[in-house]
């Protein structure tokens, strides 16, 4: 059994409570009781985000009637749908911050061309010039 194998099963990825908590941002939980309850521990996992009304925000969802349930809807363009409504600014910025998690391989490896691409000579590359030189690398 590999290391990795060995931490995962010790302590399965579902038993974190960042993970657990995140999960709760799924259309599907939304209005069970239990959700606005758990969703009260997202701002502490972001201590530089300002949301001061995010627990009263959160809780004036639960009732919202503008708020459209769907179990088939896609996470992003549900909490789309939501900030459109402009009613809850606190919850928007945490969850925003929640949905720009990302991680993987391809990930490190563009900050690994970066470092490449980027050196004090070229500290002017364009972002643009960026993106087209990762899309060569990936689409080759």
């Amino acid at each position: 059994m590999s290391q990795l194998q060995n931490i995962c099963k010790k302590n399965p990825p579902l038993q974190n409570p960042v993970l657990k908590t995140l999960s709760l941002l799924d259309p599907i939980a939304f209005g069970q009781s239990e959700t606005a309850i758990l969703l009260k521990k997202l701002p502490s996992f972001f201590p530089t985000i300002n949301a001061p009304d995010f627990n009263e925000e959160i809780m004036k969802m639960q009732s919202d009637m503008d708020i459209l349930i769907s179990d088939d809807a896609d996470l992003d363009a549900w909490w789309n749908s939501v900030f459109k409504l402009q009613r809850y600014p606190s919850v928007e910025k945490v969850v925003t911050a929640c949905l720009s998690i990302f991680s993987g391989p391809r990930l490190e490896q563009s900050f690994s061309i970066m470092n490449h691409i980027i050196t004090a000579k070229t500290s002017s590359v364009n972002t643009k010039t960026y993106e087209a030189i990762l899309c060569v690398k990936y689409m080759r």
